[in-house]
């Protein structure tokens, strides 16, 4: 009677084979999960720095109301650094259209966002309108 032989084992090629392709979907997971957490983080820095743009333009508004800024003096407020952001302000008087409006902030829509704000002053018993953009940026 022949010998029957056993072949349910894996062979050493089989073995490498499984690891090679595992180590593949590995790698491929850590990369992706690497890009998600870069992208997350660049993400949470955009929207800290809206609500940063946000609460300093509020507050700006809020000041501008009880006559803080000068109506129509086209300065901009010498650039504030809080944390890791630069914060720019510029104001600049409303004629209802923007034509004449040239910010004096840098423009990199990549690492930066701006907010604005049209604020009716009354001089007496005349409005006047300002424009106020608040804008922020952080290093890419």
């Amino acid at each position: 009677m022949p010998m029957l032989r056993n072949h349910r084992g894996l062979t050493l090629t089989e073995i490498l084979g499984a690891m090679t392709i595992l180590g593949i979907v590995v790698l491929l997971f850590i990369s992706v999960s690497n890009y998600t957490v870069v992208r997350t983080s660049k993400g949470d820095m955009k929207y800290d720095a809206l609500v940063l743009a946000e609460n300093e333009l509020k507050q700006l508004v809020f000041d501008t109301n009880q006559n803080y800024l000068a109506v129509g003096s086209q300065d901009a407020k010498l650039p504030e650094t809080i944390d890791r952001y630069t914060v720019y302000v510029d104001e600049y008087p409303f004629a209802g259209t923007d034509r004449d409006y040239n910010p004096s902030t840098p423009t990199n829509p990549a690492t930066q966002v701006s907010v604005q704000a049209i604020v009716n002053l009354y001089n007496g018993t005349t409005p006047e309108s300002t424009i106020i953009t608040v804008t922020v940026s952080w290093g890419g």
